[in-house]
């Protein structure tokens, strides 16, 4: 399996020699094969590697100009509430990471794996901010729904992602 380096994703995000940008986000990718949108099993964590999360936390923490990380790559969600818990707690300590967010599909495809356990864990790490991600509009189900609204109420903000395919765009146009 081939990951992606917090180094080699930061450098690839830069705009060239000089200054940083304020705001200048590092995406983290997560180590792990799990999409809840293909029915992986989320509380199977056997392909979390611990060591490559603290290589890409320690490589955050010695660069300060890194302000916002996003939590992507497979789904952040697809992890146990241990172990999520263990890395927003891990980089919620490093002072000038002023953003952490998370993208997932949980919501949508597996709208019960937001569950108090969950939202227990998500309100410890505020600002903690959610991108979710539909492809379809028959995507927001009333489980979705009820989902997000679980999240809103816990105080955790999230935005709506859509990502369409070609195939999709053409029999629906928002």
């Amino acid at each position: 399996m081939k990951t992606t380096t917090a180094r080699a994703l930061h450098r690839a995000s830069l705009p060239g020699p000089g200054p940083l940008p304020r705001g200048e986000l590092l995406r983290v990718q997560l180590p792990l094969l799990h999409a809840v949108a293909h029915g992986r099993n989320p509380k199977n964590d056997s392909i979390f590697f611990q060591s490559q999360w603290e290589e890409a936390i320690t490589y955050i923490d010695g660069h300060p100009e890194i302000r916002d990380v996003l939590l992507s790559g497979g789904d952040p969600l697809t992890l146990s509430d241990e172990k999520l818990d263990w890395l927003l707690s891990r980089l919620h300590r490093i002072p000038h990471v002023e953003f952490l967010r998370i993208g997932t599909k949980a919501p949508v495809v597996m709208p019960q794996r937001i569950t108090t356990s969950l939202l227990r864990v998500l309100k410890r790490y505020h600002p903690l901010w959610m991108s979710i991600h539909f492809t379809h509009p028959e995507e927001l189900t009333p489980e979705a729904v009820e989902a997000c609204g679980r999240l809103a109420d816990a105080g955790i903000p999230w935005e709506a992602r859509r990502f369409c395919w070609r195939a999709s765009t053409t029999r629906w146009r928002s």
